[in-house]
C-alpha cells in the first residue's frame, strides 16, 4: 500500500456566470485520487475537523477508494479552501483560505504528526509534496525524515514532487535547505521546470539540470530525476539524461491538477515495471485529459475513458495494486 501524506482541501472552481462549484481536491489528494482509480491501494493521511465540510471531504476519499484509517479528526476545526480563477487560456491561479486549517496544525504539532506517522507505518511507499514540506514545523520534518529513511531502508520507496507555492514560503527564509533535505530522502525526485527556478534561483533548463545534479548524494542510493518543462521531460537516472518529448493538447480548459494527475499515473505506471519513456507517455496523458475539464478532479463519467486511453498506452489500471518493483 502506498501513503499518500498531505492536506486536502473545499475547491472552488468556476462555473460561469459569477458562479462556482464546489468539491474536494489538493495537490497531493489529487494524485492519490488518480493513483487509485489506476488500482492502487492508497491510504492518504491528514487531519480534518468534525464540520460538514470535513464529512463531505471524507466521503469524496471513500468514493475514490482511498484507505482513510490515517484521517485524524480535530474537535471544532476545519479542513482548508482554496479559489481557482483561470486565464482566457486556461492556466489558472489560486486564492487560499487554509492558515489555521486542521491539516495545517497536524503538521506543525510532533504529538499528531506522530499519531499520523503510526497510521501509515504499514505502509511499503509513500509520496508526498513541497506544499506538504511548507507546512511542517522542524520538528515535524526533522521526524519525517527519520520515518523515510527507515521506510527506505526496508526496501519502500519515496516519491517527492516539488510543487512549490511562494505564499507558503513567506516570511521564511529556509525553503532551500527543506527542499535539499527532501530531496535527500527519496527514490524517485518529480521537479518541474518552474519550481526549480524559483526554489534554486536558477535562469535557464541548462543551469536548473546542472543545479539538481550539483545537490544529488555523493554516496548511497541516487534518486531518479523526473523534470518537467516547456513540452518535454528530462529523465536522470545513473547519470544519463534522457530527453520526451511532449504535445500539449489544445484544448485546455483548467490547468488545475494536471501536474498532480501527471505525478499519479507516472507512479502508477513505474510500479508496474514499465520503462521511463512509456511512463511519461501514460502520465502525460492523463494530465491531458485532465486540463480539458473544469477543476482538479475529473467527473466520474470520465475516468472510464481514461482508464481506456492509458490501457491503450500499456497500463494495467487492474494490475497497479500489485506494488511490483521498478
Amino acid at each position: 500500500m502506498m501513503a499518500v501524506l498531505g492536506e486536502v482541501m473545499i475547491e472552488l472552481a468556476p462555473a460561469g456566470a459569477g458562479l462556482f462549484r464546489s468539491g474536494v481536491a489538493g495537490d497531493t489528494y489529487n494524485t492519490a485520487v488518480m493513483l487509485s482509480q489506476l488500482g492502487a491501494d492508497v491510504c492518504y493521511a491528514t487531519a480534518l475537523g468534525d464540520d460538514n465540510f470535513s464529512t463531505e471531504i471524507r466521503q469524496a476519499m471513500q468514493q475514490h477508494g482511498l484507505t482513510t484509517n490515517a484521517v485524524l479528526t480535530l474537535k471544532a476545526q476545519q479542513p482548508g479552501l482554496y479559489c481557482i480563477s483561470n486565464s482566457a487560456n486556461g492556466e489558472r491561479s489560486f486564492s487560499y483560505w487554509r492558515q489555521q486549517s486542521a491539516a495545517r496544525q497536524a503538521f506543525q504539532s510532533e504529538v499528531l504528526f506522530e499519531q499520523l506517522l503510526q497510521a501509515i507505518s504499514h505502509c511499503r511507499d509513500i509520496y508526498w509534496s513541497g506544499i506538504t514540506l511548507s507546512l511542517m514545523s522542524d520538528g515535524v520534518l526533522s521526524r519525517w525524515l527519520t520515518f523515510l529513511q527507515r521506510l527506505q531502508s526496508r526496501g519502500g520507496r519515496v516519491y517527492f514532487d516539488t510543487n512549490f507555492r511562494a505564499t507558503l514560503w513567506q516570511g521564511r527564509d529556509d525553503k532551500l535547505l527543506c527542499y535539499q533535505a527532501a530531496l535527500l530522502h527519496c527514490d524517485y525526485f518529480l521537479p518541474s521546470l518552474d519550481d526549480s527556478l524559483a526554489i534554486w534561483g536558477c535562469d535557464s533548463l541548462t543551469q536548473t539540470l546542472d543545479q539538481l545534479q550539483s545537490v544529488l548524494p555523493v554516496s548511497g542510493p541516487v534518486p531518479v530525476i523526473c523534470l518537467t518543462a516547456d513540452q518535454l521531460v528530462l529523465w536522470l537516472e545513473a547519470g544519463t539524461v534522457h530527453q520526451f518529448s511532449l504535445k500539449f493538447s489544445d484544448q485546455m480548459l483548467d490547468a488545475t491538477g494536471a501536474g498532480d494527475a501527471f505525478s499519479g499515473a507516472l507512479i502508477a505506471a513505474l510500479q508496474q515495471g514499465l520503462i521511463a519513456e512509456s511512463a511519461v507517455q501514460i502520465a502525460h496523458a492523463a494530465a491531458s485529459l485532465v486540463v480539458q475539464h473544469q477543476g482538479a478532479i475529473l467527473p466520474d463519467s470520465v475516468w472510464p475513458q481514461l482508464q481506456r486511453q492509458l490501457t491503450q498506452l500499456g497500463l494495467r489500471p487492474q494490475d497497479a495494486k500489485s506494488g511490483s518493483s521498478v
